[in-house]
């Protein structure tokens, strides 16, 4: 009875350690630019704290070719290294203007780095977003669609790439059935009796 109740203890822990080992950004093509927007907690444990109160005042970029990004507000942060990236893209850094926010990336200094706000506890809760107005996935250089996951220390960054629906507004719809009518009375008309 011992060994499970023990088991069942252990199998509770690693389930809610592993749900707040994941960050999920995502990035979303809209007609009006690039929106990207995460949340999830970041675990700190066995991680290099390499920089901390840096700034981060230009930091808020995409950069698909070396696999980095920041996003939120652009305050100070404390980075912790970890071993690599994955690319998502063929082009360099775009920056862009602070977003809302905790901060929260992957940049470089000697190798990958997670940024996050200085004096972050490990495992609280996280929320960023920032936009890259007029842009569009091939004006940044991302080519990645779907996911792609990022090993760091523990923790998993899912980046989830999509591209919004244009909706249709209700008046092109209704346009569209008003042509539509006046074309098949049209054809009405016109045929021989």
């Amino acid at each position: 009875m011992g060994r499970l109740f023990f088991a069942a203890a252990l199998a509770t822990a690693l389930h809610s350690q592993s749900l707040a080992d994941v960050i999920n950004v995502n990035f979303v093509e809209t007609p009006f630019g690039v929106d990207a927007s995460g949340s999830g907690s970041f675990d700190t444990t066995g991680l290099s704290l390499d920089f901390v109160d840096f700034d981060a005042s230009t930091l808020i970029f995409v950069n698909p070719l070396d696999g980095g990004f920041g996003l939120g507000d652009a305050g100070n942060g404390d980075a912790y290294g970890f071993a690599a990236t994955v690319p998502f893209g063929t082009q360099g850094a775009t920056t862009t203007a602070p977003g809302t926010g905790d901060l929260f990336g992957i940049a470089f200094s000697g190798g990958p780095l997670v940024m996050v706000p200085t004096g972050y506890v490990s495992q609280s809760p996280l929320s960023f977003a920032a936009a890259f107005p007029g842009e569009s996935f091939a004006s940044l250089g991302i080519t990645a669609t779907g996911t792609v996951p990022i090993a760091a220390g523990q923790n998993t960054i899912n980046l989830n790439f999509s591209v919004a629906a244009i909706p249709v507004p209700p008046a092109i719809a209704l346009l569209g059935g008003a042509l539509l009518a006046f074309g098949a009375a049209a054809r009405r008309r016109a045929r021989p009796a």
